[in-house]
This record gives structure tokens, C-alpha cells and sequence, in this order.
């Protein structure tokens, strides 16, 4: 468990009006007209720290060293007519840290009116979202590719965030899979945002193929969907695949209709998973 999980968790009423965040952003609703929340408000209202007001910074570790934290990715939704904005933050520990790996964090504003203006008013915040222990870089958000968003019977979101990330020689996309709940309650484990692990896209190797190297070049997408649930309230994440994957030694083969992925969401994990045989 990470050391910091669970140091602020804010069910707050501040209000706020400022610049406009300098992270990743999905589309804006039409109905928000007025500025987002400046990444330095978002940060100290995850981690109750100012920093130094910046999108990234670094926050001092109980050891003595360091870790960075960083407005990740802006979004904008809406639930039953009332529009929210969500900044999601990352920690990265730092060399020497007592961290175990990467933490996601949140604020989420809601925008309410009084007198004829418009303004965000804190939600709720906290900086255990979900952690990755392990991990010690962020997958960057793929700004080629549109967040999905699916909500349930129970007006809750569950957020896909396209990302992706560079190794040995390839490009993996990925998408980054988060839920909200905006009922909130009493109990003291409530989460706005919970973190409900990552699904694969599709990738490319042109930095790693050619003529003069054994790997054959390949390119794939994942056209990611959501399919209604039989029974429960979360859905079904089904990945579409086209484009070309490595079949063998210098062989490849086209993806099509049978190359679909399904992940469905296990309650004991509380993880999407890829069911065994897909």
C-alpha cells in the first residue's frame, strides 16, 4: 500500500473560477462556457498542497525525496443535465521514493449558478483513484483517438481515456478504463472516481521492422465499444480489430470480424478482464 493513499480526500463546497487547464482535454459541453479549474487548484485539491501552481511539480516524499505530480487528462461530462469537469492528476514517485508506483488521482467539479453566474464548485477529490504498483511513468493520453464514455442504469460513468505508450520498438495503444459514481454517502471508503484497470487497442512496430530486420511491419487498430450488460449495470467493452499483426517469422495476417475482443468487468477485481477463451 502506497504511503500517501488516502492523505486528502476532499467532499468540499469551494468555489472557484480560473484559467483554463494546460492537460489533455476531451471535448468541452456546449453548456460550459466559463474556464476550468487551473491545474494548480486541482493538484492542491487532491493532495492539499499548493506546489508551486504549475500542471506538474514536485511534492516532497516522507523520506526526503521527491515524487512528481501532474494534471493528466481534462473532462468534461454531463449526468442528467448537470454538467461536471474531472482533472484527473498522476503521481510519479521519484529516485529514492518510498513509492511503490504510479497513483491516479482526481477532482471532480459540478457547475452550479447563483445569482445569474456560473461557477465550478468542488465535488469531491481524492488521490486513490487506483495505483499501479510497479509502474513508475504514466501511458501518455492519445490525443488521435476520442475518450468513450458509457452511462449506466444507475447513472453512473464509466470513462474510456485512449493512451498509449512506447516499447522496445513498439507503439501500444491502449485505453485506460475509470468509473464515477456521483451518489455520494456516508461511508468512509466512498470513491467519485475509481480506476478499473486498461484494455489493449491495437499498436504499430515502425520503429523495430523493414526489409532489413526480422520482424515483418504490422499496424493494427481497436475501435473501442460498449455493449449493454445482460444483467447488472456494467457494461460489456468490446475492442474491434483491423489492420495487420505479426502471425509468425516474417509472416503476418489482416485482423477482422473474429479478431473482437470482449472484456467484462469482474466484481472480485474489480478490474475489466478478458474472459478466458475470448
Amino acid at each position: 500500500m502506497m504511503s500517501r493513499i488516502g492523505k486528502a480526500a476532499f467532499l468540499g463546497s469551494v468555489t472557484l473560477v480560473s484559467i483554463f487547464g494546460t492537460a489533455h482535454a476531451a471535448s468541452k459541453s456546449g453548456a460550459v462556457n466559463i474556464p476550468d479549474p487551473a491545474p494548480g487548484y486541482v493538484l492542491a485539491d487532491v493532495w492539499g498542497e499548493k506546489g508551486d501552481g504549475s500542471a506538474s511539480y514536485a511534492l516532497a516524499n516522507a523520506n526526503g525525496s521527491s515524487d512528481i505530480v501532474s494534471l493528466w487528462y481534462n473532462y468534461h461530462f454531463e449526468i442528467a443535465g448537470t454538467p461536471y469537469y474531472t482533472g484527473f492528476t498522476v503521481l510519479e514517485p521519484g529516485e529514492g521514493s518510498s513509492e511503490e508506483g504510479l497513483l491516479f488521482g482526481q477532482a471532480t467539479y459540478r457547475l452550479d449558478t447563483d445569482g445569474g453566474k456560473s461557477f465550478w464548485t468542488l465535488f469531491h477529490g481524492q488521490n486513490d483513484v487506483g495505483e499501479l504498483p510497479g509502474v513508475t511513468k504514466a501511458e501518455q493520453v492519445d490525443d488521435t483517438r476520442d475518450p468513450v464514455q458509457y452511462v449506466t442504469s444507475n447513472q453512473h460513468v464509466v470513462l474510456a481515456v485512449p493512451t498509449t505508450i512506447f516499447e522496445a520498438g513498439e507503439t501500444i495503444n491502449n485505453f485506460t478504463i475509470f468509473s464515477f459514481d456521483p451518489e455520494k454517502n456516508d461511508r468512509g471508503d466512498y470513491k467519485g472516481w475509481a480506476y478499473l484497470g486498461s484494455v489493449a487497442a491495437g499498436g504499430e512496430n515502425s520503429a523495430n521492422c523493414g526489409d532489413d530486420l526480422p520482424t515483418p511491419c504490422v499496424s493494427s487498430t481497436g475501435k473501442l465499444s460498449f455493449v449493454s450488460p445482460v444483467s447488472g449495470t456494467m457494461p460489456v467493452i468490446r475492442v474491434d480489430m483491423s489492420g495487420t499483426q505479426v502471425e509468425g517469422p516474417g509472416k503476418t495476417r489482416t485482423l477482422g470480424a473474429n479478431d473482437a475482443v470482449d472484456y467484462t468487468f469482474d466484481e472480485n477485481t474489480r478490474q475489466y478482464q478478458q474472459p478466458a477463451g475470448n
